[in-house]
């Protein structure tokens, strides 16, 4: 807290679950915390002050991964086996997608859509309320491997380890920019500013797809690591054992 350094141990209204907690994720105002507890294939919703309890929901066989609060923290995403399901911050059940890729989950800055990819070269935007879905490319041999919205303009870009896209919610029927890029690059990052586009591999873009610094090499010697600056235009990346 400040330049104060804190632990305490908290535990939820309860005592602790048996199998302990195998995934947190705070809201974006930080009021509740999502939690998993494996043994018993739940996800609850805890009230980050009392750690009271809020809401469980129980998924079967699968543990819920990948959970994903919407930027405004009206909405939780997670990875349900096969498929994606969203609940309220209310603790209301929202959209199931049964079918959905699950590879790269990326949110709209203001929480109204949630982009997907994943195996077969399927890209998808969904509503978290479940009352539309686009699915804006075929079938094909291609894993989307990495999305970000851009963080002011209704755009996101998408990588499927073979081409870079960027695409538009209003006119989903096609990309707005394609580029080859970097086989299997899972990190693309917009500054905060949105002014450059990181893609190790291949390189720093502009908005507008100009490319301003070309950065060539084999990702698979590359990065183990890549993110933007917080406050600059700017990446910090650290490389692999063989980078």
């Amino acid at each position: 807290v400040g330049d104060q350094v804190r632990a305490e141990r908290l535990v939820p209204q309860g005592g602790v679950p048996r199998g302990g907690i195998a995934e947190l994720a705070w809201s974006g105002d930080g009021a509740l915390l999502a939690a998993t507890f494996p043994l018993d294939n739940k996800l609850a919703l805890i009230d980050a002050k009392s750690l009271k309890i809020l809401k469980e929901f129980t998924t079967g066989k699968d543990l819920p991964q990948r959970l994903s609060w919407s930027p405004n923290g009206h909405w939780l995403a997670f990875v349900e086996g096969a498929g994606i399901r969203i609940v309220g911050a209310n603790g209301n059940e929202a959209a199931r997608y049964a079918d959905a890729p699950t590879a790269a989950l990326a949110w709209h800055p203001q929480g109204s859509w949630l982009a997907l990819g994943g195996n077969n070269a399927r890209l998808w935007l969904v509503r978290p309320d479940g009352s539309k879905r686009l699915e804006l490319t075929k079938p094909g041999p291609t894993s989307f491997v990495g999305i970000d919205w851009h963080p002011t303009n209704g755009t996101f870009v998408a990588c499927d380890g073979v081409k870079l896209s960027i695409w538009k919610p209003e006119e989903p029927e096609r990309a707005q920019l394609e580029a080859n890029a970097a086989p299997g690059s899972p990190f693309i990052y917009w500054t905060p500013q949105g002014k450059l586009l990181g893609v190790p591999g291949l390189a720093l873009m502009s908005a507008d797809g100009k490319i301003e610094k070309s950065m060539p090499f084999n990702f698979n010697q590359g990065f183990a690591a890549f993110v933007p600056h917080p406050k600059g235009d700017g990446f910090i990346g650290t490389a692999g054992p063989s980078g």
